[in-house]
């Protein structure tokens, strides 16, 4: 168990981010119960093998003790990148395809440095993907927070990195990884429609054969409160659109994106845009 705990923070440690216990174990490879696991870290903290901020909340490897001031900035730096992403969240909800939106990437753990784009994830109405993805995209280039294509970051702009149809919410078998499992679960919903977070996670159980004991902490969130469709559509009749207007928006979005990058993935229901691919260094852990 020992083993597990070290490789989980030095997981954490190729991000510079020292986890809260609560994640440590959340994301350790072995179930564990919450209670044993606290008393195997209190013990290796008692013998110096891990270390504590202060507050004796937040864990890392020895001499990754800056790690702990790094935190507090980019906790900072994260929460004023989400103040200024609020209005555009809040006006997607208002979109009746839009059925889950939540920040994904760096944002969603409170690790952000100034130059970070902020991920948003967002699930879609069965079928309105394209048509979802359209509106969600002019809706950011009126803010004058769209990022720009040729850029791969660019400070405080939206990166729409993932988008799935509620039709097809499983992670392909090739993208059933430790590291996509871990940006699963880290994933903060801001709001969701239908229950579809709850379907999300039950479409991807897989993630639990990485993370067991997070199936735990999962249960305490199924709690989250829908959005009344009803409200957030009245008055968005008249640009509904239907499988029409879904295959145009499809033809065009595609003949603007050209060929997709090589670690892009453009499929009928979902969509996969990571200008920044992790997943060959988390490999090498």
């Amino acid at each position: 168990m020992e083993e597990a705990i070290y490789k989980t923070l030095h997981y954490f440690a190729l991000f510079d981010y020292p986890p809260t216990l609560e994640e440590s174990w959340m994301f350790l490879s072995k179930k564990i119960s919450k209670k044993s696991a606290k008393q195997l870290f209190s013990k290796l903290i008692t013998g110096k093998r891990l270390i504590t901020d202060v507050y004796g909340t937040r864990v890392t490897l020895p001499g990754y003790s800056s790690f702990f001031s790094i935190h507090n900035r980019r906790s900072k730096i994260s929460e004023l990148k989400k103040k200024k992403a609020e209005l555009f969240i809040h006006l997607l909800s208002y979109f009746p395809w839009i059925h889950l939106a939540g920040y994904s990437g760096s944002v969603s753990m409170d690790n952000a440095v100034e130059s970070d784009d902020i991920d948003v994830f967002i699930i879609t109405k069965s079928h309105r993907m394209w048509t979802a993805r359209f509106f969600a995209v002019i809706t950011a280039w009126i803010l004058g927070m769209k990022r720009p294509r040729s850029v791969k970051r660019s400070a405080d702009t939206i990166c729409l990195n993932l988008f799935f149809d509620e039709s097809d919410m499983r992670i392909p078998v090739v993208k059933q990884t430790a590291y996509v499992a871990h940006e699963v679960l880290q994933m903060k919903v801001i709001f969701q429609k239908s229950r579809t977070y709850v379907r999300f996670i039950a479409s991807n159980k897989w993630v639990f054969s990485y993370y067991p004991n997070a199936a735990a902490t999962f249960m305490e969130q199924t709690s989250m409160k829908d959005i009344d469709i009803k409200n957030v559509s009245t008055g968005h009749s008249f640009i509904a659109m239907g499988r029409i207007g879904e295959w145009l928006l499809q033809r065009v979005q595609l003949a603007i994106m050209k060929k997709p990058r090589t670690k892009e993935r453009v499929e009928k229901s979902q969509l996969w845009f990571f200008p920044d691919d992790f997943e060959d260094k988390v490999r090498k852990i």
